[in-house]
Order: structure tokens, then C-alpha cells, then sequence
């Protein structure tokens, strides 16, 4: 930046002594923009704006009974994305589709029981356009949420409306949907499970201002077992040679991909984003999301979200080793790294970072502050912060966070 300014100042300098046109009648302005691109300067204008981003999640937008009138329920938005704004946020990701439902007015999956009276039954209102609206109000970017592959948290299909494809599906004793580890998920083998997500983005992309859509680390279930034994003997039979693991890793890549594709159908500057979890091992060889390979190689996304949601004195990954690791796989160019911080982590222990880690979030306020200096100082594009609600809370520890947080933006 220095040197810029000190270009600027000789050019300035240098052409302070002509008049607005030169002899042979030439405007000096259009010499001074020449004369500043052959010197390659960059104005302000030029220069790409830092990410910051925040998720809005389902609960988080939840029509709860003290909501359920439009105008309650739009003050109460509009307050989480002034407060998003004040720290600077610039763009959001707004859940749409938490669990084969919908948060907005869908033909293609089900009403959700967070914004109406029960699953498939009648909304309050578009909960989701109003979040879209908002954040519009404030000059917010948007990203479309959508969960892939997760149906329930339980596993009682008689839990789900009746007009729930995943219901359907189950009663027609197809392996589109499965129950794994007492919760249901559709099957990311499945073709019709692909074409529904597409139809998804699509139907989300052409309803509503969006700048891009976003997913988040439901991949296969953990500890999976074999639940998809039928689809990949199906497959072997018609001659496939992948291994069990690689067909499940090639099954979310052209998921990814096919994603990405109708993303960018509604035009090249729509951004596709996945947030996976930070450990890179365990996304390839326990969710079968290949992150690697989406950094490396053009086709399946814009930009990768890992949640580093670590501190620094973590015992297992500290958060500066867990950075380097991600800063490493992104290779392509056309990737932008920006992780996700956990600052509803303040003033909290944190049971899973050690002994030594275990109190860090509760002893020191300026963790997030020091999580951005180090994403600047490696130049990463930005960050983002899960989640909304906790930039509206008013405790006092969360609040010292934000205030350290400001200090560096």
C-alpha cells in the first residue's frame, strides 16, 4: 500500500504541471489514466473488497410463537443484520433448505416446521426473502444454504409430513433415503437424490437476489457402514472398477460439480461455496468429500469455508497448523480460502482442545482478533463467523471479542 501511495504522489507530481489540455489538444485526464495503468497502479475502487461473512442459521431464523406476525418477525431480522453490518459483515449465508424442507415458498421440497405450524403445513410468510430482503437493505452478498444429503435428526420416518419426498421415497422401499446412526440422509449414490438438489438450486437461483448458493459438511454419515451395499454392487456389476471408497468419494464430486454447473448457469460471477469441517484427512476418508481435489482443480467450487473452529492452544489442531494445512491444498487460483472462525466458542471451555486448550476461549477475548491477523498475514480472502446469533448477543465476554475483532478490520 505504501508504495502505491508512493507512486501516486511522483505521478501526481508529475503531471501537476500540465493544464487541462496540451498543446496538441489532448484532455491531460486520459494521460493521466494511461500513465497510471502503464505504471500499474491501483485505485481504490480497483481493489477487491475483504470477505466477511456470517451464517444465518434455521433455529436462528425460526418463526417462534412471540414472531409470528410478519412485522415481529422483520424487526427481528433486520436487528441481527444491523449488528451484522456495524462489525462489518458483507456477506451472508442464509439457510433455505435445513433438512428436505424448505424455509422459503418451494415446489420441490416441503414446507419446514421452523417457519410454519408443522412440516408441509402452510408458512407464516417467506421467512427466507425476508432474510434476502434485509440483508439487501444493508449491502449484503447472499448465499443460498442448503443442507445436501441430511433428512432428519431422527430416525421415525412417521416424523416427516406425508408430501416429504424423503417419505415417499422410503415408503416405496427405494434406496434413494436410508437411516444411519438413528438419523435419516438421502443417499448420495442416488441419481434422483442428485437431480432433486439441482432442481433445488435452480428453483432458489430464479425466486430470489442471490449472489451465489453454499453447503455445508453433510457428506456421508460417519461410520456409514454398508448401507449403500446394493447401489455399489450395482455398480461393480456394470463394470466399475473404483473401489467402495472411491465411489463414495466420486458420488460427492459430482454432486459438487453438478452443483457448481447450475450455480454458474445463472452466471460466471455466482459463486459455489462448501463449508467443510477442518480436518482434511477425515472429510476424504470418513465423509468422503474430497477437499483436496476441489481446491486443486477447476469445476467444483469458487470458494472453500473449512471450519477452523480451534483456538491456538488447542492440543490436536491448533488453529496456525490448521491453516497452514488448508492454505497448502488450495493450489488453484481460482479458489478463495476463507475459514470459518468459531466465535460461539467466547467465553466457553472447550472440552475437545485438551487440557491445555481447554480454558482458552474462557481466558482470552481477543482470540477471533488474533485468528484474523494471522488469515491477513497469509493472505487468505477473508473470513466468516458462525453464526449470526451470537454477534447479536449482548454478554459481556462475547462483546469484549467483537470490540477486539473491530480493532483489526
Amino acid at each position: 500500500m505504501k508504495r502505491i501511495i508512493l507512486i501516486c504522489l511522483v505521478l501526481l507530481f508529475v503531471l501537476s504541471g500540465c493544464s487541462n489540455t496540451v498543446d496538441d489538444g489532448t484532455d491531460s485526464s486520459f494521460i493521466e489514466k494511461t500513465t497510471a495503468e502503464s505504471y500499474g497502479v491501483v485505485t481504490e475502487d480497483d481493489e477487491e473488497e475483504s470477505f466477511i461473512g456470517s451464517w444465518l442459521t434455521y433455529i436462528e431464523m425460526q418463526v417462534t410463537a412471540d414472531k409470528r406476525q410478519e412485522e415481529v418477525y422483520r424487526n427481528y431480522i433486520d436487528g441481527i443484520f444491523k449488528n451484522l453490518s456495524d462489525i462489518g459483515v458483507n456477506n451472508v449465508f442464509i439457510h433455505a433448505r435445513p433438512f428436505a424442507d424448505a424455509l422459503y415458498e418451494s415446489g420441490i421440497n416441503v414446507s419446514s416446521a421452523y417457519a410454519a405450524p408443522g412440516q408441509g403445513e402452510k408458512m407464516y410468510f417467506d421467512c427466507f426473502s425476508i432474510a434476502v430482503e434485509t440483508a439487501k437493505k444493508y449491502n449484503m452478498k447472499v448465499h443460498g444454504w442448503i443442507n445436501p444429503y441430511r433428512v432428519s435428526n431422527s430416525d421415525s420416518f412417521e416424523e416427516l409430513c406425508d408430501e416429504n419426498i424423503a417419505k415417499k421415497w422410503w415408503q416405496e422401499k427405494s434406496t434413494d433415503v436410508c437411516r444411519v446412526n438413528g438419523k435419516i440422509y438421502f443417499n448420495p449414490a442416488s441419481l434422483k437424490v442428485r437431480e432433486l438438489l439441482i432442481s433445488t438450486v435452480g428453483e432458489l437461483m430464479e425466486k430470489y437476489e442471490l449472489d451465489g448458493i453454499h453447503i455445508d459438511d453433510y457428506f456421508y454419515p460417519e461410520d456409514c457402514g454398508d448401507f449403500d451395499s446394493a447401489d455399489y454392487e450395482r455398480y461393480t456389476q456394470q463394470g466399475g472398477k473404483l473401489s467402495l471408497q472411491d465411489f463414495r468419494r466420486e458420488n460427492v464430486n459430482a454432486m459438487v460439480s453438478s452443483l457448481n454447473s447450475k450455480v454458474k448457469a445463472y452466471g460466471e460471477d455466482k459463486i459455489f461455496s462448501v463449508s467443510p469441517e477442518a480436518k482434511i484427512e477425515k472429510n476424504r476418508s470418513e465423509k468422503y468429500a474430497d477437499v483436496a481435489l476441489w481446491c486443486k482443480e477447476d469445476g467444483y467450487i469458487d470458494m472453500i469455508i473449512p471450519q477452523i473452529y480451534y483456538g491456538f492452544e488447542n492440543e490436536t489442531q491448533p488453529f496456525e497448523n490448521c491453516l497452514m494445512q488448508w492454505k497448502n491444498i488450495c493450489t488453484n487460483e481460482n479458489v478463495k480460502l476463507v475459514p470459518g472462525l468459531a466465535l460461539y466458542k467466547s467465553g466457553q471451555a472447550d472440552e475437545f482442545a485438551g487440557e491445555s486448550g481447554k480454558d482458552e476461549w474462557i481466558n482470552n477475548n481477543d482470540i477471533i482478533k488474533r485468528q484474523v491477523t494471522c488469515i491477513k498475514n497469509e493472505e487468505c480472502d477473508g473470513f466468516s463467523l458462525y453464526s449470526s446469533s451470537y454477534v447479536n448477543f449482548n454478554e459481556t465476554f462475547l462483546s469484549a471479542q467483537l470490540n477486539e475483532l473491530k480493532s483489526v478490520l
